[in-house]
């Protein structure tokens, strides 16, 4: 199933729109800028988008971190003076082997505190980029300083995972009582540990 999570428009600015399929991030769309160093992201449109009299270009991309995109068309018809890109998703997913792991990289919110972030959000002199008259630069800048207010209160940071997706039955509080009843277990605690043990299973 795939899931429109977040959808920007600017006027004279082509506009972006991002969809979620499982763990796999898809962005479409018309783009002024490549993003691709900035997000480890691959463009898959090779054949182009808009064509004149004079020129053709491939101004409508499609981007994605995985090979889950088996095939890409440009149909050679449209409404206006871009062509429509057309894709198809694979329904395969790779399984890793029972002692492999994978490494993520995400945004850790441990120690975000929201007053904080929105005092340097506040102080960021986000304004300037309502002066700039070149749309690339106003998005460059806002997309320095987001990172940087972000890289400041949620840091990237890396772990190894099996899954790209935890299971659907593993929710917060299954993962709170299974740390609760083996934190007892290894302080010798036997009746709390039996109370969490039991907790536990009748949440799973």
């Amino acid at each position: 199933m795939v899931s429109v999570v977040w959808c920007l428009y600017r006027p004279r600015l082509n506009p972006t729109l991002m969809v979620q399929r499982g763990w796999c991030p898809i962005l479409v769309g018309g783009f002024a800028l490549q993003i691709t160093i900035d997000f480890s992201l691959h463009q898959y449109v090779s054949s182009p988008t808009r064509v004149t009299e004079h020129s053709s270009s491939v101004i409508d991309h499609l981007y994605s971190k995985f090979d889950h995109i088996s095939e890409v068309f440009v149909p050679k018809i449209a409404l206006s003076d871009h062509y429509p890109v057309a894709f198809a998703l694979s329904s395969k997913r790779t399984r890793l082997k029972s002692n492999e792991h994978i490494t993520i990289s995400y945004r850790c919110f441990k120690r975000f505190i929201h007053d904080n972030f929105k005092i340097d959000v506040a102080h960021a002199n986000l304004n300037i980029i309502k002066t700039m008259c070149d749309p690339n630069e106003a998005l460059k800048t806002l997309y320095s300083k987001r990172n940087n207010l972000l890289d400041k209160h949620a840091p990237l940071k890396c772990k190894r995972v099996k899954r790209y997706q935890q299971l659907g039955w593993y929710s917060e509080d299954v993962k709170q009582a299974r740390c609760l009843r083996d934190k007892f277990k290894n302080n010798s605690n036997w009746p709390q540990y039996k109370l969490w043990r039991n907790k536990c299973s009748s949440l799973i």
